[in-house]
C-alpha cells in the first residue's frame, strides 16, 4: 500500500508542539512500518528535515510556496488530488488541520486542537478565517479525523459537528526530551547560563495564551521572601516585557529570560530547577509537561483544557486565571521538598504512559484499516 503524507506547510516555522509531532511521528512511523510505501508531499521552497534512508520512502517536492498560506490552501485543494492520483496513493494523511476536500483515495486529517477557535489564542483574522473554513471542510469530508487528546476530540465533535465514531484519539509521544539528564549535563547547563542558586522554570511560549504576565505576578507574590529566580525559556509574546509595570524593581535581576536555547540543553535546564510552572490557558496536548516530568522536575500547571489529561497524577494544579491560586501553589511547592520529590516520582510514572512507538503503531494500524477497505 502507498501512503501519502501531506506536509506542505513550513516545517521550520511551525509552533514547537506541531513541529515536534510531525518530525517525531514521521521518523517513528517509517521505522516501525517496513511493509507500506510512504510518499511525502513537501513544498519545493522548504528544505526538508532529515529522514531515515529507507527503500520505502520517496519525497515529492510540490510547486507551491509554503510561505503563502492562501496559495498553499488553493494548491492543496486544486492540485494535490491530481498528484495523489498520478502516484497511485491508496491513503493520504494530512498532518496539520487541512487536506483536500475531494480526493481520489481514503483520507486522514490530524487536528492537534481547535486553537484557532479559542478566544484566548491570538492570531490574525485572515489566518483564523482560513483555518475555520478549510479545516472545517476537511474535518467533514475526511474519512477519519485524528487528534491527540480526549479534550480535543470533544471540541472537534461539538464545534465542527463531526460524529464521535469518525474521530480517533492517538496521544503523542513525550516530546523531544524524554530522558532524565545526567548530573554532568545539568551542571554544564546551569554553569553555561549562570543558574546559580535555586530557580523555577517556565516556557515563555511566544503567545499570549501562555499566560506569562499572570505567572510573573504570581512569582513576585510567592517569592518575595524566598531566594528563587524565575527562568524563562524561549520567545516571549510580543506584549510581554520584563520591566515595569510587569516586573517590580526588586525583581528585575531575579527574572532571567534565556530566549531560544539548543534542544539538547532544555532538559538539563529544567532538571536543575526546583519547580516547573505551566500556566497556559489553552493546550490541545502539552509537550512541555512531559518533557519537564521526564527531566525529573516537579510540575505545577493549569487545570484547564487537555492539561490535566496529559500531566495526570504527576502534577499539582491551579486556576490559571487566579494569580492568588497560582501564587499559593507555587509557594507551597517551594516550601515543601517532600512534596516536590513525590511529584517527581509521579511525573516519571506519568511519562511512561506516552510513547512515540505506540503513537506510530496506532497510525500504521489506521492506515492498514482504511487502505484495506
Amino acid at each position: 500500500m502507498r501512503v501519502g503524507l501531506n506536509i506542505l506547510y513550513r516545517i521550520p516555522s511551525l509552533a514547537g508542539g506541531v513541529e515536534t509531532y510531525v518530525r517525531r511521528l514521521i521518523d517513528e512511523v517509517i521505522r516501525v512500518d517496513t511493509k507500506n510505501e510512504y510518499v511525502l508531499f513537501v513544498s519545493s521552497t522548504v528544505e526538508m528535515f532529515p529522514l531515515p534512508q529507507r527503500e520505502n520512502i520517496s519525497v515529492v517536492p510540490c510547486a507551491v510556496d509554503s510561505n503563502n498560506r492562501a496559495l498553499r490552501y488553493w494548491w492543496e485543494q486544486a492540485f494535490l488530488p491530481f498528484e495523489v492520483k498520478a502516484r497511485s496513493i491508496h491513503l493520504l494523511h494530512s498532518m496539520n488541520y487541512v487536506g483536500p476536500v475531494v480526493c481520489p483515495c481514503k483520507t486522514v486529517v490530524t487536528f492537534q486542537d481547535l486553537s484557532y477557535r479559542e478566544p484566548s489564542v491570538r492570531m490574525s483574522g485572515a489566518r483564523r478565517l482560513g483555518l475555520t473554513l478549510f479545516s472545517g471542510l476537511s474535518a467533514l469530508s475526511t474519512d477519519v479525523v485524528v487528534t491527540v487528546s480526549e479534550f480535543s476530540k470533544r471540541s472537534i465533535c461539538s464545534s465542527l459537528n463531526v460524529a464521535a465514531d469518525r474521530v480517533r484519539v492517538v496521544p503523542s509521544g513525550p516530546g523531544w526530551n524524554s530522558e532524565q539528564p545526567t548530573r554532568a549535563a545539568i551542571e554544564a547547563a546551569t554553569r553555561k547560563y549562570r543558574l546559580d542558586g535555586p530557580y523555577v522554570t517556565a516556557f515563555a511560549g511566544g503567545y499570549q495564551h501562555k499566560n506569562i504576565p499572570r505567572l510573573l505576578s504570581a512569582f513576585q507574590t510567592a517569592c518575595k521572601d524566598l531566594p528563587h529566580r524565575l527562568v524563562l525559556i524561549g520567545r516571549l509574546a510580543e506584549d510581554v516585557e520584563l520591566r515595569r509595570p510587569l516586573v517590580r524593581p526588586e525583581f528585575l535581576d531575579r527574572i532571567q529570560h534565556l530566549g531560544h536555547i539548543p534542544t539538547e540543553e532544555i532538559g538539563p535546564v529544567l532538571a536543575g530547577s526546583e519547580l516547573f510552572m505551566f500556566p497556559s490557558l489553552y493546550e490541545g496536548f502539552g509537550f512541555p509537561l512531559l518533557e519537564a516530568q521526564g527531566a525529573g522536575v516537579a510540575v505545577a500547571c493549569s487545570n484547564v483544557a487537555s492539561i490535566p489529561e496529559v500531566a495526570g497524577d504527576g502534577a499539582v494544579y491551579f486556576d490559571p486565571l487566579s494569580i492568588e491560586d497560582m501564587s499559593a501553589v507555587l509557594r507551597n511547592c517551594l516550601n515543601d521538598p517532600a512534596r516536590r520529590r513525590r511529584l517527581v516520582q509521579l511525573g516519571f510514572e506519568n511519562v511512561s504512559r506516552f510513547s512515540w512507538t505506540a503513537s506510530a503503531k496506532s497510525y500504521v494500524d489506521l492506515y492498514n484499516e482504511l487502505g484495506g477497505s
